[in-house]
């Protein structure tokens, strides 16, 4: 069921083009802003957001079909997904939509990692698959050794139709959403702070959120914040056909090296087939990689993963592409008050999942 218009369609823009008066400004309307408007929203702050590009855009982090959805051994982790999880839950009934698809996941490591016994301690009903098992019931094709097991409670998100969901209910609660908003300028006092775009004038408020991924960095160095992230331009590829594969999300932890970053993934990715990438593979930069190409080199290694481990779809890739990466140290989330401008860079990768949690506690910093 859809729940979004077109993203080419104009959304709500405030009149006065010279001066706008809001509670918040969010800057960047990635998952993670479109989920920090909404809850500013429900909570009845008269809430801007603004994007440089257009809802959906595929230059920053959050485009695309699916991202994976899986349990945490560590606790923490866990926590937080819990979190998320539930207002993921509360947003499908909202919208009447199916957001999370709970596929299973499928982790192969090495025998050093310890992780199902920790999460069956943390109540995830995983359990041991063996080589023989996992070829005749997901096709995959795993080599001697290691530690393989599946969570039948985890699987994926609808990224694109998540984010549709998220900027419905934003304009539900009030929110104004202007796209080919480029911020040029945040400059805050003890009474406000003004956001200076390109095309639609300032706009000023008691506080300003950045969730502006891979260029979160340039706005804030001005005002002394210095946001402790690199960027990469991570590779991912698609294989086998659109609507066809039917495979769990597949994590293997035995592919990572210096090469190819902390291991291999796949998830169904309903309009194009099997998305496959390696994690953290991509060149770091202190700034936003101006080069969209996919790293030919990258390309190869997935070609060869999938036609080892699942045959039934090897080939060349039909489709490649890239996203990026904001990453701080232990692939953490940075969430935090600087007088009045809000630091929100829930990145490293593996944000996506959590946007509904962290845009509830970036909302819970503005407001305080």
């Amino acid at each position: 069921m859809s729940v979004g218009r077109a993203v080419s369609e104009p959304m709500k823009i405030a009149r006065n083009r010279q001066h706008r008066a809001f509670d918040c400004v969010v800057v960047g309307a990635g998952v993670n802003g479109l989920a920090t408007a909404r809850a500013l929203g429900q909570a009845g702050a008269r809430t801007a957001l603004l994007e440089q590009f257009t809802l959906q855009h595929a230059f920053g982090s959050s485009h695309g079909d699916s991202r994976s959805v899986r349990h945490y051994p560590a606790p923490e982790w866990m926590a937080l997904w819990r979190e998320a999880e539930a207002l993921w839950t509360q947003l499908e009934e909202e919208a009447e939509v199916s957001l999370l698809q709970r596929v299973g996941v499928f982790t192969h490591a090495g025998e050093s990692r310890r992780d199902l016994e920790a999460l069956v301690r943390l109540g995830v009903p995983a359990e041991a698959v063996d080589a023989g098992e996992a070829r005749q019931r997901f096709g995959i094709h795993l080599p001697d050794g290691g530690e393989s097991y599946f969570d039948p409670t985890s699987g994926f998100i609808l990224a694109a139709r998540a984010c549709e969901a998220l900027a419905e209910s934003c304009m539900r609660h009030g929110v104004t959403i202007i796209e080919g908003a480029a911020v040029s300028r945040l400059k805050q006092s003890p009474e406000d702070v003004i956001v200076s775009t390109d095309r639609h004038g300032t706009f000023t408020a008691d506080v300003a959120i950045v969730t502006a991924g891979a260029w979160a960095r340039e706005f804030l160095a001005p005002l002394d914040v210095d946001l402790p992230v690199y960027v990469s331009r991570e590779t991912v590829a698609y294989f086998g056909a659109p609507g066809a594969v039917e495979v769990p999300v597949i994590i293997d932890y035995t592919t990572a090296d210096a090469v190819t970053g902390q291991g291999i993934y796949a998830l169904p990715s309903p309009s194009l087939g099997l998305k496959v990438a390696a994690h953290h593979s991509g060149v770091r930069s202190g700034e936003v990689p101006q080069s969209r190409e996919p790293d030919a080199r990258v390309v190869e290694r997935l070609t060869g993963w999938v036609s080892e481990r699942l045959p039934h779809l090897a080939g060349a890739p039909i489709k490649s592409e890239t996203c990026l990466y904001t990453v701080a140290a232990d692939e953490e989330f940075l969430l935090s008050r600087e007088g009045r401008v809000i630091v929100g860079s829930a990145c490293s990768g593996h944000a996506f999942k959590f946007a509904t949690a962290t845009g509830q506690r970036l909302a819970s910093l503005a407001l305080r």
